[in-house]
């Protein structure tokens, strides 16, 4: 098409908005390579903090002026500086020492190099170690931790709202398919793993000891019986533990997308707080407390006078769920006050 000999203005205005829709593409792709390419030669705060003053001295032929023989003196304030990065060769020598226990923790647990390679990359640099030693020296160093992972589990219990859950962790000592378990307590600004052999009760009453306050936890059957008859514990399930039982239900019960509704809500005004913690606070007092009054209610009224077998199944969910998110807003209108 010879644009320039067009005349039907609608094509025109079609033939426009179809190269318009092109440039916007290409400029998207354009915007994206540019955001690769800043990527990929760095920044000025890259750069290591460690300077290393270099003068570079004059032979005395260099000092003489080329032109007339006088003698070339420095110029004040005139110079050239210049950044590099180098590489500082590692060396190793002497005893094992702290630092590098550490190392080998680091390089294994947070840059994931496995001991069989950690060991090669020591023998380049001229230390001949086996990985059993290297093991050594992770079990040397959790030893000496140990008194700080303790002073951070209580540091946790210590809050009036905990978090807690558990994952599987696989064995390699070779005794069975059964996995080990990862428990997870957490409170603000701590993080505590212990591994444990399992997730059962008396696992459970064991990390927790004599806690007082709300466990914000999934809804397992060995935790319920961990605190049976315990009144200074309230097991909470989070919002979205909640949700999860109402989008289960709602196949069969289509009401339940009502109280996904709700939870959604909260979600949207916890998230205008952007983090800060008293903002959320406010926020939940003036706003979340509204929703939460009107989701009692209509818990109350689905669970009440349900009599037949089926109506009574039902009755024990919606109640399971209404006492998980009553649970949970007690325990995080506690932690967003303190």
């Amino acid at each position: 098409m010879d644009l320039r000999r067009e005349k039907d203005i609608e094509q025109l205005r079609r033939v426009a908005l179809a190269q318009q829709a092109q440039i916007e593409q290409l400029l998207k792709v354009l915007r994206a390579k540019c955001d690769e390419l800043a990527t990929l030669k760095g920044s000025e705060e890259e750069l290591q903090q460690t300077v290393v003053p270099q003068l570079c001295e004059l032979d005395e032929a260099d000092k003489t002026c080329p032109s007339c023989g006088g003698e070339l003196r420095p110029m004040k304030d005139q110079f050239e500086t210049s950044e590099m990065i180098d590489v500082v060769e590692v060396s190793y020598r002497g005893r094992y020492s702290l630092d590098f226990a550490v190392k080998v923790a680091i390089d294994k647990y947070l840059d994931h190099i496995p001991l069989a390679r950690q060991e090669r990359i020591l023998r380049r640099h001229g230390l001949v170690v086996i990985t059993q030693t290297l093991w050594d020296q992770l079990h040397a160093l959790a030893r000496r931790l140990e008194s700080a992972s303790r002073a951070l589990l209580a540091r946790v219990l210590a809050e009036p709202v905990i978090g807690l859950d558990q994952t599987s962790w696989p064995r390699l000592d070779g005794k069975g398919d059964k996995p080990w378990q990862m428990w997870c307590l957490t409170a603000p600004g701590v993080v505590v793993h212990p591994i444990k052999s399992d997730k059962g009760t008396s696992t459970f009453k064991s990390l927790i000891g004599d806690y007082q306050g709300f466990i914000v936890c999934d809804a397992l059957k060995t935790h319920e019986a961990g605190v049976r008859g315990n009144d200074r514990v309230a097991l909470a399930g989070c919002r979205a533990h909640v949700f999860r039982k109402f989008e289960e239900a709602s196949p069969d019960h289509p009401e339940a997308h009502l109280a996904m509704k709700w939870i959604g809500e909260l979600y949207a005004i916890d998230e205008r707080a952007e983090g800060d913690l008293a903002e959320k606070a406010e926020l939940r007092k003036k706003e979340s407390a509204e929703i939460i009054a009107t989701m009692k209610t209509w818990l109350w009224s689905r669970s009440a006078g349900q009599r037949s077998p089926r109506s009574s199944t039902r009755c024990s969910r919606l109640r399971s769920c209404r006492d998980s998110i009553l649970r949970a807003t007690f325990a995080t209108r506690r932690s967003a006050s303190t």
